[in-house]
């Protein structure tokens, strides 16, 4: 979901304070982070943990990040937590303290408030706590993600005078695939996750239907004006989201 580019980011922008993150149990399996970003945007993350016990007894597992946020930083103020509030140390602290798990995410789409996040999980500066990632994106219209210049206008990172990430998607997810994952360890994981094009919103635009829990996620391509979580959220009620049509 974004907000109007019409107006500069800078009428929009607002630094949170605190950790900028919430998380809540969606299934027994899920697990729904929600941001307090600077830009409004207030973006929602979807962990899903995926193990299973392989033939020779071993479990391996995986954590699917379903899109990445905005990017939100900002310093802790107490000793117990991580020096810096982001989306990796959100995730390290809640989901992987050992830092064992590596992640799968899956990119809904391009748009900033979707991939903004990606750089601290791929450039953390602390290479002991650096998780082996693996992008996932739609194989509909690959032209429309590169160059990068493409990716630079795509994903409304350059209307916004943002930086846009610089990542490598190596897994291009087909329309009605059943996920395979290839787990550091060697191991193929199959994942209960069925991949859907689902072009609209944008070109890339992918939901996943998952098996085990009988949940389909949508990114974008559909959304509530406002829900619970949105109106009760710590930071305050959050204003609706608007309803866009862009020329994309």
């Amino acid at each position: 979901m974004c907000r109007s580019h019409a107006d500069s980011v800078d009428t929009v922008q607002r630094e949170p304070y605190g950790c900028p993150f919430t998380v809540r149990k969606l299934n027994s399996t899920t697990y729904l982070i929600r941001e307090n970003d600077r830009f409004g945007e207030f973006p929602h993350i979807y962990v899903k943990i995926c193990s299973q016990t392989d033939v020779r007894g071993q479990r391996p597992s995986v954590l699917l990040i379903n899109d990445t946020g905005v990017g939100t930083s900002v310093p802790s103020h107490d000793e117990s937590e991580p020096p810096v509030w982001n989306i990796k140390s959100f995730i390290d602290r809640h989901f992987n303290p050992g830092g064992e798990t590596p992640y799968l995410v899956v990119l809904s789409h391009c748009h900033y408030d979707h991939i903004l996040g990606l750089e601290p999980l791929l450039h953390s500066q602390d290479a002991d706590t650096r998780k082996p990632v693996t992008i996932l994106s739609s194989s509909h219209q690959r032209s429309f993600l590169a160059p990068y210049a493409t990716l630079e206008e795509h994903s409304l990172c350059k209307s916004n005078k943002l930086s846009t990430p610089v990542y490598e998607t190596s897994m291009w997810a087909t329309d009605r695939e059943s996920v395979v994952y290839k787990h550091p360890s060697g191991i193929d994981m199959p994942l209960p996750i069925t991949t859907l094009h689902t072009p609209g919103h944008t070109p890339d635009s992918l939901s996943w239907y998952d098996v085990e829990e009988r949940t389909l996620y949508v990114g974008d391509s559909l959304y509530e004006e406002e829900s619970v979580d949105s109106k009760t959220a710590p930071w305050g009620r959050e204003s609706p989201a608007p309803i866009l049509f862009t020329n994309e």
